[in-house]
């Protein structure tokens, strides 16, 4: 995908503008938390937005329980520091003493001691949960990432289900539905429910 010159200036205006943060003037080196200071509500929308794209989407490790990067380390390697296990210094990635790591540990707001993968395995509030739900509801819809993209005429009456919390919306006599949504709320809808006819589904 070709981004032009304003639009890679807009990118680094708002997630990039140290110097420090851009990687040989064309890329960030940096993850996707703490370019918008940890804001859930934000992370969850992109990756969404990411989910519900054709095709596979693809997670670079660390980013399922929301770890961030360390700019004290060269290049690319800032965004490749070990994961983040435990809330251990180390986090987890070794328990050995005076051992070198290969890059250095994440510090501060999205460190191992606030971000690891033991604090949240059992917490679906988590971002690794909420990630766990959003995998999963990615593989009972395929048609998101599979299907073939049109927009939908719906009848009046026709109910719309969301796949992440069950609730249901029923279309308008014109066939328009009223979504309300909070900030960087996002809702995937189906046009028909699994009881009503799973193979014909759609997703909108």
């Amino acid at each position: 995908m070709t981004v032009f010159d304003d639009e890679r200036a807009e990118v680094f205006a708002a997630f990039g503008p140290d110097k420090d943060m851009q990687l040989y003037d064309r890329g960030l080196r940096r993850r996707l938390p703490p370019m918008v200071d940890g804001d859930r509500r934000r992370v969850e929308l992109a990756y969404s937005l990411l989910f519900s794209l054709p095709g596979t989407p693809v997670l670079f490790y660390g980013e399922e329980i929301g770890m961030g990067e360390n700019l004290a380390a060269e290049g690319r390697q800032a965004v490749r520091t070990p994961m983040q296990w435990t809330p251990d210094k180390s986090g987890g990635f070794t328990a050995g003493e005076g051992v070198e790591l290969p890059n250095p540990v994440v510090t501060g707001a999205f460190g191992p001691m606030k971000v690891n993968a033991h604090d949240q395995a059992h917490d679906p509030a988590s971002p690794l949960g909420w990630m766990r739900t959003l995998i999963e509801r990615y593989r009972e819809t395929p048609e998101l990432a599979w299907g073939d993209y049109r927009v939908p005429g719906l009848r009046g009456g026709r109910l719309l289900t969301d796949v992440f919390t069950g609730d249901t919306l029923k279309s308008a006599a014109a066939g328009l539905v009223d979504v309300v949504l909070d900030p960087y709320g996002y809702r995937w809808l189906r046009v028909n429910t699994p009881l009503d006819d799973p193979d014909r589904a759609t997703a909108v």
